[in-house]
């Protein structure tokens, strides 16, 4: 498959170069070295949008894959009580109350469509999801137009904040923990994720743009005035990243593959936009809370595909999509060391300190990433390029002024290999 990758202002066209048999003795080695480290992943603090990859993340990615149906049921009963549970924590409390919200939105759907509903659950995934998306969706359009307004308008601005702590950040956790029970296999497999991601995928897309054009007109506010409240909004805007970021993850991580070659190609290019346009986007972000919660999320991608692959359940249409996000990943990290070194290879001016600190994030990326890696040949290729550039760069231990990159940050990738 052809994928277009977008870095800095020029479009690179790569090909999947990877070729993965993955059934073959090559990667037989890396699989096994993969499931070791894949069980170390905890214990390093590696991974995850929060710095690790913690047991209540692994037990949702779990869950298409191991739990049975009536454990599954169960355990999204054990969800709803958890989510409307109040603690002393704030944040457990507008979660609470926006799960609240939505559980009685479907009830009174069911109301109206005169439904009976004898013996069963308060609600069921499917109904959960699709309240939240709703909720999401209108929420959208209502901080949409409050940024528009936060140029001239304090008070719009901080209206903005609040819409964003007390609303968006709840609904996009529980949508994040509700999705493995829609994408589980008894639940029709999956079909009303699979029909409905274009439509996530475009929520969250737009609620990344809103993040930044929110970063970027409180940016602009000035005056003594407008300090706390720029203040609160770019902390709003950095929390709503981070929690995009770990919906992502689990959407892209739970979703399976569809038995329809031309809808699983049309999936895997919807699944394409959507990586580079939340955690690929952020590798690049100047924040640095932002850029390692997306490290973080990449990390889950590839410590949870590699691990998927040696396991049991290696034949999932749910592991299967977890090999193609994670060979994305890989492609975009190496399409970004093959710009620089052709732009390297004319003229060292044409490196701008734009491709180095691109250059820069994916190699210390790589460092952590590349012993998770699920097939020996992708460090083969990884260490090449790592070669090439020390060969090539000529900056013995200098500093990444003027476009250069430090050769110590090249010789820490090679160690990981």
């Amino acid at each position: 498959a052809t994928v277009g990758y977008c870095i800095a202002p020029t479009i690179i066209t790569t090909q999947t170069e990877m070729g993965r048999n993955r059934s073959g003795s090559s990667t037989t080695m890396a699989s096994m070295q993969s499931t070791t480290a894949a069980s170390q992943a905890s214990s390093m603090g590696i991974g995850s949008g929060s710095g690790n990859i913690n047991s209540s993340d692994l037990a949702l990615y779990d869950i298409p894959l191991v739990t049975s149906p009536s454990q599954a049921s169960t355990d999204f009963e054990q969800l709803l009580h958890n989510l409307q549970s109040i603690s002393v924590d704030p944040k457990s409390v507008r979660k609470a109350a926006c799960c609240a919200a939505l559980i009685e939105t479907v009830q009174e759907r069911r109301q109206n469509q005169n439904q009976q509903q004898q013996q069963q659950v308060v609600v069921s995934p499917n109904e959960l999801f699709l309240a939240t998306l709703a909720a999401l969706t209108s929420l959208q359009g209502t901080l949409e137009q409050q940024v528009k307004r936060t140029d001239t308008d304090t008070e719009s601005n901080n209206n903005s904040s609040n819409e964003v702590e007390t609303t968006a950040l709840p609904l996009l956790e529980i949508l994040r923990q509700i999705l493995p029970y829609v994408a589980h296999p008894s639940n029709n497999h999956g079909a009303l994720l699979l029909h409905q991601f274009g439509t996530v995928s475009r929520m969250l897309r737009m609620f990344v743009a809103l993040g930044y054009a929110y970063t970027a007109s409180s940016s602009n506010s000035t005056g003594t005035n407008n300090k706390n409240s720029t203040a609160v909004a770019t902390s709003g805007a950095n929390a709503l990243l981070r929690q995009i970021l770990k919906t992502t993850t689990m959407l892209l991580l739970i979703t399976p593959s569809s038995s329809s070659t031309t809808t699983t190609q049309e999936a895997e290019k919807e699944m394409a936009k959507l990586l580079h346009a939340t955690i690929i986007r952020m590798f690049h972000d100047v924040r640095p809370k932002v850029r390692k919660a997306a490290f973080g999320c990449a990390m889950d991608v590839v410590i949870v595909a590699s691990s998927s692959n040696s396991s049991s359940s290696s034949s999932s249409p749910v592991v299967q999509q977890r090999k193609v996000i994670a060979d994305f990943l890989w492609e975009y990290c190496h399409a970004v060391i093959t710009q620089y070194k052709s732009s390297s290879s004319g003229s060292k001016k044409k490196n701008d300190s734009s491709n180095s600190k691109n250059l820069i994030h994916i190699l210390r990326l790589l460092s952590t990433s590349l012993p998770y890696a699920d097939d020996v040949r992708i460090r083969v290729r990884f260490g090449d390029d790592c070669l090439a550039l020390m060969g090539g760069g000529g900056e013995g231990s200098g500093s990444s002024n003027k476009g250069e990159v430090s050769m110590e940050v090249i010789r820490e990738t090679l160690i990981t290999l």
